[in-house]
């Protein structure tokens, strides 16, 4: 499972033993995180934890503060350790709060709740795919190609309004920029025109702006909804009108990925999402 944007890993390093498998405790075990823009970060010492059977267990928290893989290396010596692993962290995005799917699904526990958050933000991401952008996000510095145009548009569109703070820069060291009391916007179709009437020129451009929705239209979270419903019962291979289900399904719905490969949007959901699709431009 990812790990949610400012939450904290938690990075174990399970029965220790050196060559000959007595369980051991190294010296100078440090744990060590690469964020996704390499920065340096400076190691970590690990908390001992003693398990059962005289088990000698390591746990490191790094709190998170950057979206993206992260690598993990732990090194220690006597007896010496070099172990890696990779961790993604995620800004967590949902058109449906978890409790709603839970009530529409019947779940009463939290045993599930991981894999639930997995198939709504992905189910949320399905939607957006069709609907533009719809939980609100500040887009930075978004490559648009071009030479000169007299139309723009914003590829995360739709835009919350016609009056966020928007900036259109060429990649081009010098070149021009304009701002939102330069354009012309329309929010819904996310393209803006210049209102001196001259095309934007000495492309390609750098675009900031705010993308989504403030207000949710209820065929968006409609078929978000239907797609969670489809997801999770496809996931669990069972029928709708069963409620719990095995431990064997809970089992393989734990070792699939949130949406199935070649997944489709079942036809209800994609009548509910039709009216708010985002059109296509030549």
């Amino acid at each position: 499972m990812s790990v949610d944007l400012g939450t904290l890993y938690r990075a174990t390093l399970l029965d220790v033993r050196d060559a000959a498998g007595n369980p051991v405790q190294p010296t100078g075990l440090t744990f060590t995180v690469t964020p996704p823009d390499q920065s340096v970060v400076a190691p970590i010492t690990p908390t001992l934890s003693m398990g059962a059977m005289g088990q000698v267990n390591y746990y490191a928290d790094y709190l998170t503060a950057q979206e993206g893989l992260h690598r993990g290396q732990w090194a220690g010596a006597v007896p010496n350790i070099t172990k890696t692993d990779y961790f993604n962290v995620t800004s967590y995005r949902a058109l449906l709060s978890l409790d709603d799917v839970k009530a529409d699904m019947g779940i009463h526990d939290t045993r599930h709740d991981d894999t639930l958050r997995a198939v709504i933000a992905g189910a949320t991401g399905l939607v957006e795919e069709k609907c533009g952008t719809c939980v609100f996000r500040q887009v930075t510095n978004e490559f648009i190609g071009g030479g000169s145009l007299e139309v723009m548009r914003l590829p995360s569109g739709p835009l919350p309004d016609a009056n966020g703070p928007i900036t259109i820069t060429s990649a081009y060291s010098g070149g021009p920029t304009w701002h939102v009391a330069d354009l012309v916007v329309n929010p819904k179709a996310a393209t803006l025109r210049t209102r001196n009437m001259i095309n934007f020129y000495y492309g390609p451009w750098l675009a900031t702006y705010p993308a989504g929705r403030r207000i949710m239209p209820p065929g968006i979270i409609e078929g978000c909804q239907e797609i969670v419903w489809d997801v999770w019962a496809i996931k669990r291979g069972v029928d709708y009108d069963q409620e719990d289900p095995s431990l064997s399904e809970v089992a393989s719905f734990e070792q699939q990925l949130a949406i199935p490969l070649n997944y489709r949007i079942p036809v209800r959901a994609l009548a509910m999402l039709d009216p708010f699709t985002m059109p296509g431009f030549a």
